[in-house]
């Protein structure tokens, strides 16, 4: 009995067929050829593009005081990302938020990634950006292959300005309510 080992990083990636010969001491063949066939060989990780939101985009919360309406963009923002693998196929992609803080989950400041849905090679994440903190917010697509192999290198920030909320100041017996 041998155990041999194929370094898959010696060969490009493509589809192999293996053929198992077996000779004795006096190398004497002793058994007929076995064949592996369809053994995929994956060393190259997925290609990430089409990055979305563009990188360096700003959502901004405001409050229009002379025309007395507070400018909400959608609070569920999309972040996409077309993966693709010719080899062994995208098995996930993942985005990780850092400088977020969602006290309705309990992060305080923390950073969080959230697991995106594929659409066809588009890869989708809708994500409430209201309960980021202001500032910037990098955002990093991490996607994986089904052979194990990584890509973290697409990267964008996005910049939310959520004002602070003031209700309920009572100044000198007149109260009023709004943005700061």
């Amino acid at each position: 009995y041998q155990n041999t080992s194929f370094d898959t990083t010696l060969h490009t990636d493509g589809t192999y067929n293996l053929s198992i010969v077996i000779f004795n001491i006096s190398n004497n063949h002793i058994a007929a050829n076995n064949s592996i066939n369809n053994i995929v060989v994956d060393n190259t990780a997925p290609t990430v593009s089409s990055l979305n939101p563009s990188n360096g985009t700003a959502y901004i919360f405001a409050f229009n005081s002379s025309a007395s309406y507070f400018f909400t963009p959608a609070a569920n923002q999309s972040f996409n990302a077309s993966v693709t693998d010719a080899t062994a196929g995208v098995a996930n992609v993942t985005i990780f938020f850092s400088n977020s803080s969602v006290s309705a989950f309990g992060r305080n400041g923390t950073s969080f990634n959230r697991t995106a849905t594929n659409y066809s090679g588009i890869w989708t994440l809708f994500e409430n950006i209201s309960q980021l903190k202001a500032g910037t917010t990098t955002v990093r697509f991490f996607s994986r292959d089904y052979a194990g192999n990584e890509n973290s290198g697409q990267v964008l920030t996005i910049t939310v300005n959520t004002p602070h909320n003031v209700t309920g100041i009572d100044i000198g017996g007149d109260s009023c309510t709004g943005q700061n």
